[in-house]
């Protein structure tokens, strides 16, 4: 991951700072899981965002809901908010005409998980932290981590087993 413009690794017991400046922008992030969503929500709104209408339903951790939306006019995006309170999974997804032009902002702007944090991750002991890089490479399409996934498929653990199964999957269909 980077760290004010300098490439870091993460040890086993590391989770990636609050800062990833310089990665490549894409359509979708994945937020840095200990970034909260405050944080990430006065971001959005000190720099042109809009939220749109709370959900109905309470979060299962205070202060922390499981959706959100922004909306941005020049150019006109939709930031859509989704958080997983299990393994702390924070998906940014953009759409809309000036998609493509705000990801490269945010990208700058909120710190994410890039390929290689997401690499680390998927090697790491943690199961939690393995469930978070599986997530990942399923939402960001990353299908040039297959042969890590495939390898997960037969992990003691179960549920990151599973989990690894159904991203396999979801490549097949695609």
């Amino acid at each position: 991951y980077m760290e004010g413009g300098r490439e870091c690794e993460l040890t086993d017991g590391e989770k990636p700072s609050s800062e990833n400046v310089g990665q490549p922008a894409a359509t979708t992030l994945i937020a840095n899981p200990e970034m909260p969503y405050e944080e990430i929500a006065n971001l959005l709104e000190n720099n042109g965002w809009t939220k749109g209408p709370d959900p109905s339903r309470p979060p299962m951790l205070p202060g922390e809901p499981e959706s959100a939306s922004w909306t941005h006019v020049d150019p006109p995006a939709l930031l859509a908010y989704s958080f997983n309170p299990a393994i702390r999974f924070r998906v940014l997804s953009l759409t809309g005409e000036g998609a493509s032009h705000h990801s490269e902002a945010l990208g700058e702007l909120i710190a994410h998980l890039d390929e290689k944090t997401i690499d680390v991750l998927l090697g790491s002991n943690d199961p939690e932290k393995r469930l978070l890089a599986i997530f990942s490479v399923r939402e960001l399409g990353l299908v040039s981590m297959k042969s890590e996934i495939d390898a997960l498929t037969r992990a003691r653990d179960t549920v990151t087993a599973a989990a690894a199964r159904s991203v396999i999957r979801s490549f097949e269909d695609h």
